[in-house]
């Protein structure tokens, strides 16, 4: 196609909103992987399922775009990468440093080569899906082995928190049980690698109609902030924000149909959890509160 960049990308998110290169042409050489969001992209209407030519002036038309002025990018073709089940899975893109002709050539060039990577995209994750399945079952069963070793909470706690930390991404993890005197969650355990003490100290008060511990605890479901930057509904999330913490999972801790607490993972990422790792994770949390 004689263009001088080019790259596919997959996205990161159920969003749709953010992609991460998993092969990027730069004209010499191949470059190092980057992630960037999609919005005021080119690239922004092809993860939404279109084709898109643009043969020239590209700078004018996403003046927002940085990127695009470093690489004196000037004109652009994307295509998207598709599931079997029809679901995008990211594109492929190509980019020159000059005007494009006639660009009808090219497309189907590129609908072959997104077939065949989206073949692959979908093998791999397979694959990896496989792998994490057997990690979590690992995990579970690591979990299970503190508990009937009789621990101290301390000792249990960190054990259950380097088990999880092996297969669930999260910076801070804190543990939160039902004060009945006072009707609030108290916190009385945290581990991860966030390392600042003031975010969840030791015995902080957690309202239960301003927090998503509580709300969790109430609701006897998770409670899911896959983006705090937009989903702040409670002062917890606000102070959670203010740490630089952009996604939240709280977890129930549910004995005999009566809640005891609840179990908070924080990460630092947007869309770190998903619906399906809230739902593996009250798995977790049901084993930890018995």
């Amino acid at each position: 196609l004689q263009a001088r960049y080019s790259f596919v990308a997959e996205c990161t998110d159920p969003t749709k909103t953010k992609v991460r290169t998993l092969a990027y042409w730069q004209g010499g050489d191949f470059g190092a992987d980057v992630t960037f969001l999609l919005r005021g992209t080119p690239c922004e209407k092809v993860i939404g399922g279109e084709v898109c030519c643009y043969p020239e002036r590209l700078q004018s038309l996403f003046p927002e775009e940085s990127a695009l002025a470093r690489l004196n990018a000037q004109s652009y073709l994307g295509v998207p990468i598709h599931a079997t089940s029809g679901d995008i899975l990211g594109h492929l893109v190509v980019l020159d440093d000059k005007p494009m002709g006639d660009m009808e050539y090219a497309v189907p060039i590129l609908r072959i080569f997104a077939a065949r990577a989206g073949s692959e995209l979908e093998r791999s994750r397979t694959e990896a899906s496989l792998k994490n399945s057997e990690a979590r079952r690992r995990m579970l069963l690591e979990i299970n082995n503190a508990i009937v070793s009789k621990l101290s909470r301390d000792e249990l706690w960190s054990a259950i928190a380097e088990a999880m930390s092996r297969v669930v991404a999260f910076d801070r993890i804190a543990l939160a049980l039902y004060d009945r005197q006072e009707n609030c969650l108290r916190i009385v355990n945290y581990a991860g690698p966030y390392l600042r003490d003031d975010y969840t100290p030791l015995g902080r008060r957690l309202k239960l109609d301003d927090s998503p511990a509580g709300r969790a605890f109430v609701t006897r479901n998770p409670v899911l902030r896959r983006d705090l930057e937009v989903e702040r509904l409670t002062g917890s999330e606000e102070r959670a924000y203010g740490h630089g913490f952009r996604s939240i999972c709280s977890l129930p801790l549910v004995v005999r149909g009566l809640s005891i607490g609840a179990i908070t993972l924080g990460s630092l990422n947007r869309s770190q959890y998903s619906e399906s790792d809230a739902d593996f994770l009250m798995e977790v949390a049901n084993q930890i509160a018995i």
